[in-house]
């Protein structure tokens, strides 16, 4: 049942994203936020939740908690959607349900398994209860952002081959707790840092290599390296104080979505949808962090040459090719 309820967030995912985008040219600024925000946060609950039985050592994951975490989590889009306020009770209970999982199973630990839960697990609580708190639904990214960098600690090594240096680990996951914590006090800039420090563990850049093979590896190193550089850049000019950046989309887009298209779509996502993975040589990640560095470009010049919405049509006809060579593939379930 975990495995069908992960496959129906993600199948709502590709909905809001693709709403999310079209809602730009019609002007609906406001849509636009939360139907990406609730969007990217569907995608990644959808693949965490399909994780859990090995990252938990939940193996049968009850059904109740399946579709409970499902339902929440759409429904609370939905209300989003309405306009209704209760949308923030009802995504952050799903978040609490989640991470009572990690809890429940004792799945925080030291161990090369359980370490990355932590990261996972602190962006879980931490979103729920910044959108309990009503802080906003932009602080709502701390949980996506962890999932990513929970997920790259974990195949990192074995696609690059290096081990992770235990000490650099912990240095990180404190920085990133830290991050949070303050982001009540300094905004949302605190939660790009989290993009940018994740050099410290994963130091090694590995552009090269790119075959038209299209090994799933290669894939892998090519789009963590551009979201790394991506996700540094984020965070320099948070912390410059630049102005005229928009940091926002080149986290959400150059980072959060990098990964999505480099990790998650050929390691993970198949398995999700019970699909074989096809690779097809179109760069999507390549295609994704360019829409990330102009999207970032200061406003003005974006909306005078009309960058904004050809931007956006643009990366919602990635998503439906994505959906299409996902659904098209053989069947593996």
């Amino acid at each position: 049942m975990w495995v069908y309820s992960s496959r129906v967030l993600v199948i709502a995912s590709s909905v809001f994203l693709i709403l999310g985008l079209f809602s730009i040219p019609l002007g609906l600024v406001w849509e636009h936020v939360i139907l990406m925000l609730l969007g990217i946060r569907l995608f990644y609950s959808g693949v965490m939740w399909a994780q859990v039985p090995g990252y938990a050592g939940y193996y049968m994951p009850h059904p109740l908690l399946s579709i409970s975490i499902a339902v929440l989590e759409i429904s609370g889009g939905v209300l989003a959607i309405l306009g209704s306020w209760l949308w923030v009770y009802v995504i952050a209970l799903s978040g609490f349900i989640h991470a009572s999982v990690y809890l429940y199973r004792r799945a925080i630990g030291s161990s090369p398994l359980k370490l990355p839960n932590i990261l996972t697990l602190a962006g879980l609580l931490h979103s729920s209860l910044s959108l309990a708190a009503g802080l906003g639904p932009l602080y709502s990214i701390s949980f996506p952002l962890l999932s990513a960098c929970s997920l790259m600690v974990r195949v990192e090594p074995n696609i690059n081959g290096y081990r992770i240096s235990r000490p650099l680990l912990y240095t990180y996951i404190a920085l990133s707790i830290a991050s949070l914590a303050l982001s009540p006090l300094i905004g949302v800039r605190s939660l790009v840092l989290i993009a940018g420090l994740v050099v410290i563990p994963l130091y090694k850049i590995k552009i090269g290599g790119v075959s038209l093979k299209l090994r799933v590896e290669d894939i892998y190193r090519l789009g963590s390296s551009i979201a790394k550089i991506l996700g540094v850049l984020s965070m320099i000019v948070v912390l410059l104080g630049i102005r005229g950046v928009d940091y926002i989309h080149m986290s959400m887009i150059g980072f959060l979505a990098v990964i999505m298209a480099s990790l998650c779509t050929p390691l993970l996502l198949p398995g999700i949808m019970g699909r074989a993975y096809r690779a097809k040589w179109v760069p999507i990640q390549s295609i994704v962090a360019i829409i990330g560095i102009a999207r970032a470009i200061p406003t003005r010049s974006a909306e005078y040459w009309g960058w904004v919405e050809l931007l956006a049509l643009v990366t919602a006809a990635l998503i439906m090719y994505i959906i299409y060579i996902t659904l098209s593939s053989e069947k593996a379930l």
